[in-house]
């Protein structure tokens, strides 16, 4: 069901650009969505702290790097723990992780969260960019299937312009596919 929602979303995107873009309109049953983000119960003190705790005892066992600078969480997913090779619909085997974040990220006093898909450099520039930009929404719409609000949600991709290991060998590409979920706090 999500996957189809997503091969929806995929199909009827605007026109996207490096900088971001803003998610086309979808409609979620009313029932399976929280009205608001005060249906859950929030952590005791609802800071990055606790999220960052929280978040890395359930999620950094799985492949999942967790780091803060400048105030900032990111979470950074590899693309293979939630994507097949190449494509950009999320495998609903994998999509566990992706959900049990979403729930944890909706129990915070959070502003935003900047979603941004990262790909290798093969294949084409203008391939890349669209291949990191279609996983980048795919999360998003995860995160919308969760109960998140569209206008909290950044989405962007970035192609193979910011790798974070060297392209050359396997394990470097590996790294370089992720999608990263930065948590900007409400301050």
């Amino acid at each position: 069901m999500i996957a189809a929602k997503i091969l929806l979303s995929l199909g009827t995107v605007l026109a996207t650009t490096q900088t971001g873009c803003s998610l086309p309109e979808t409609r979620h049953p009313a029932s399976s969505l929280p009205e608001d983000r005060t249906q859950l119960p929030p952590r005791p003190t609802g800071n990055l702290n606790d999220l960052e705790t929280e978040l890395r005892r359930k999620l950094a066992a799985n492949g999942v790097e967790i780091s803060r600078k400048n105030g900032r969480l990111t979470i950074t997913m590899p693309a293979d723990i939630l994507f097949t090779s190449g494509q950009a619909v999320l495998d609903t085997g994998r999509q566990q992780q992706l959900d049990l974040l979403a729930q944890e990220l909706l129990r915070g006093p959070f502003a935003t969260i900047q979603i941004t898909g990262h790909t290798d450099d093969s294949g084409t520039a203008e391939a890349n960019q669209a291949l990191s930009q279609h996983r980048a929404e795919a999360v998003a719409e995860a995160f919308l299937a969760q109960g998140w609000q569209r206008g909290l949600l950044h989405v962007m991709g970035r192609g193979a312009s910011e790798p974070v290991a060297s392209n050359e060998t396997e394990e470097g590409r590996s790294r370089n596919r992720r999608v990263e979920i930065v948590v900007l706090p409400n301050f």
